[in-house]
């Protein structure tokens, strides 16, 4: 058996070493040098060609970088000194939205300059129920929902029809992650959590107890999840199926 095994291993090294060098596609990286060090959360393309990053240090530093030039130049912007940022969403070329710690939001309406925009009472009444926000989505100009949440904590679901001049929120059990719109219906997804608005109320639907982080709609009734624990959920509009791709 021994034998057989470095046979084995003897022909795969023979096979590699004799493959040439164009018979391998290799995606060629280069590591961007940023004019600030921080962790980078998020990362977005604009329709006009325009790429931001964001990031910083959760609680402390929010930092936003704008590349014209598909990332051989960066500029640096300083957004607040606490909070970091978590997600970038733009509705076209100018208006756009960040999300941070807390519940912090920043809105541009120039594509440069950002305002924090204030939330005002319209956010969970203790301090512990307002999570950062991971993620923002968009349908047309007025319609936006955002998932908030911090691992091992409460999650947040917020929608406005307004464009955020006045929004619709619930809190959840656990973190609230993932945000997308199935035609015109919010639904968020997080840690063993689902929720839609329906009926001008978030609804909690049914979910597996996994961690869900990348959902990706297929179309208005149905999307792709992946989890944390490696599995791949087909999704649908009442919520989470048991179904494993």
């Amino acid at each position: 058996m021994e034998t057989v095994v470095k046979y084995i291993i003897g022909i795969s090294i023979f096979l590699l070493a004799g493959c040439k060098k164009d018979q391998f596609e290799i995606w060629p990286a280069k590591k961007i040098q940023l004019p600030k060090e921080v962790r980078i959360n998020a990362i977005h393309v604009s329709p006009d060609g325009t790429v931001r990053a964001g990031g910083g240090i959760r609680g402390k530093e929010a930092w936003l970088f704008t590349s014209h030039d598909a990332g051989q130049d960066w500029n640096a912007q300083f957004i607040s000194n606490r909070s970091s940022l978590y997600c970038i969403d733009f509705i076209n070329d100018t208006l756009g939205w960040l999300g941070g710690d807390t519940l912090h939001l920043w809105r541009t309406t120039d594509g440069s300059n950002w305002n924090f925009f204030w939330l005002s009472d319209q956010v969970p009444t203790h301090e512990s129920d307002r999570p950062a926000v991971r993620q923002i989505s968009h349908r047309g100009a007025n319609q936006l929902c955002f998932a908030a949440g911090d691992l091992y904590y409460h999650g947040a679901s917020f929608t406005s029809d307004d464009s955020g001049e006045n929004w619709h929120f619930a809190v959840a059990d656990n973190a609230v992650y993932q945000a997308s719109f199935y035609g015109s219906k919010p639904q968020t997804f997080g840690y063993g959590t689902a929720m839609h608005y329906v009926n001008d109320q978030w609804q909690t639907l049914r979910a597996p107890a996994d961690h869900l982080v990348s959902v990706l709609p297929l179309d208005d009734q149905t999307a792709i999840a992946a989890s944390v624990l490696g599995h791949i959920y087909r999704l649908n509009t009442t919520g989470v199926t048991e179904e494993k791709i």
